[in-house]
């Protein structure tokens, strides 16, 4: 990842000094791919001052608008669909997460669960409580959920309609 140091939209002096000369600073600390930038024109002061102590103008960026790809996480906490909710739940109190993405073995994207939407399960409101409190699960997955285990024999995977009670 590279890191551009830039001063402001209209360069002035100072600008353009302090952005030379923190990238500098950065490369002699050991960081690698640190380059200074402008945002604007140079003027003819500018210029002067650069060509006399021999440094070159830096590269000029057109555009400092934050991007998505800019700010959003690489490294992310997932879980699959066959996962339990209480699972999840777990995750999200772990890593202090809102909302907790949902993808399958290969990585592939299937949806976000939410703190809304388990609010929404767990602790509906009264009109749509009946709605609300039916879930597909296997018994298996509940006994997961809850920390269970079978005393008399292998429980079901096959995922049915409960109703939250």
């Amino acid at each position: 990842m590279e890191t551009i140091v830039i001063g402001h939209r209209n360069p002035d002096m100072d600008s353009i000094c302090s952005a030379v000369a923190y990238a500098e600073l950065k490369h002699m600390m050991g960081e690698e791919n640190v380059r200074a930038a402008r945002c604007g024109a140079l003027n003819e002061r500018i210029t002067f001052v650069l060509e006399k102590f021999g440094v070159e103008q830096p590269d000029f960026v057109p555009d400092v608008t934050p991007r998505v790809e800019n700010v959003m996480v690489h490294d992310f906490v997932s879980i699959r669909p066959d996962h339990s909710v209480g699972e999840a739940l777990e995750l999200m109190q772990q890593h202090r997460l809102r909302a907790l993405p949902v993808v399958d073995k290969q990585g592939l994207f299937h949806g976000v669960l939410s703190e809304y939407k388990l609010l929404g399960i767990f602790l509906p409101s009264l009109k749509s409580a009946d709605r609300a409190r039916h879930v597909r699960a296997s018994v298996a997955n509940i006994a997961r959920t809850f920390g269970g285990e079978s005393l008399s024999g292998d429980l079901s995977q096959e995922e049915e309609d409960y109703a939250l009670v």
